[in-house]
């Protein structure tokens, strides 16, 4: 699950938000270096209990993480939503272990310094505390590298959460890249996770030079209706027999239960939110945010 320095002790705390409800089994292990021999440790039973179903449900996502005051400092942004006005604080999670706590404002927002040392890719998650009224939340992971030497970019979105049905709509994402420093690199995005099932992503441009601004577009895959697919064989019989008119009676009459829903009466929907991290790479410089989007689909 990650990776720890001891301190000089020989203790190392580690938090993690990423494991599911139900029971889990963790065991640790020191590997050897020249002084010492490695050793395992025996495995701890772990049970993580669900909410609440009285409490209404939460998502939380990291929709930024932006330079601030010199090499290593940073500002991480998190959005909570379905949370009453200011109940309840984020904390960040980084590589593992506990970095920094921020009070909600009262839109759900966080704006927490992160104090972000060292090369190669950091992993933070944002985990919601919850409330008397609402159940905690946690982000997905989300990979970035530190402000540590300029030029160097940022990644941002003017809007951060989107909804959509599951008949066809396509979803819109301005995106910016900024510059820090004298910034004229060319960065690569993608999605990295988190895309929901039967959507895809892509930028246009793919890529960009310098400072600049993409347009990231999730589109629903294309699809024949299941009850269309069941009906084929029924017009590959209108052709081969002789009884044209009565068949042709019957599948108009099961074309006419199977997509009633669509034209009268009511249809019960079910909404899920997902939580998309999009990537901007260039070399070794990494850098990510989250949108959050609301699918909904009929039950």
């Amino acid at each position: 699950m990650g990776t720890l320095t001891l301190d000089s002790t020989g203790t190392a705390a580690f938090s993690t938000a990423s494991l599911v409800v139900g029971k889990h089994s963790m065991t640790v292990q020191y590997a050897a270096n020249g002084a010492y021999a490695g050793s395992v440790a025996s495995a701890a039973g772990i049970t993580v209990n669900a909410a609440s179903p009285a409490l209404a449900t939460t998502t939380t996502q990291i929709v930024s993480i932006t330079p601030l005051n010199g090499p290593g400092g940073s500002l991480a942004t998190v959005q909570v939503t379905g949370v009453p006005a200011q109940a309840g604080s984020v904390s960040l999670l980084l590589d593992g272990q506990l970095a920094a706590t921020g009070a909600l404002a009262a839109d759900g927002h966080a704006a927490i310094p992160l104090n972000l040392s060292g090369a190669g890719i950091h992993a933070v998650v944002a985990s919601y505390t919850g409330s008397g009224l609402v159940a905690p939340s946690a982000s997905p992971e989300l990979e970035t590298t530190a402000y540590l030497v300029e030029p160097d970019f940022t990644l941002q979105a003017t809007q951060y959460q989107f909804a959509a049905n599951s008949s066809g709509s396509v979803i819109v994402v301005p995106m910016s890249i900024g510059s820090v420093g004298s910034w004229n690199g060319t960065v690569s995005l993608r999605c990295a996770s988190g895309l929901p099932a039967g959507y895809s992503c892509s930028f246009s441009p793919p890529s960009v030079s310098g400072s600049g601004s993409t347009t990231l577009t999730f589109r629903p895959s294309a699809s024949i209706p299941a009850a269309a697919l069941l009906l084929l064989p029924c017009f590959w019989l209108i052709r081969k027999s002789r009884w044209t008119g009565i068949w042709r009676a019957l599948v108009l009459a099961v074309a006419f239960v199977s997509f009633s829903g669509c034209g009268s009466g009511r249809v019960d929907t079910s909404a899920t939110t997902y939580i998309v991290s999009v990537e901007a790479t260039n070399g070794s410089l990494v850098h990510s945010m989250q949108i959050g989007l609301k699918i909904w689909t009929p039950q």
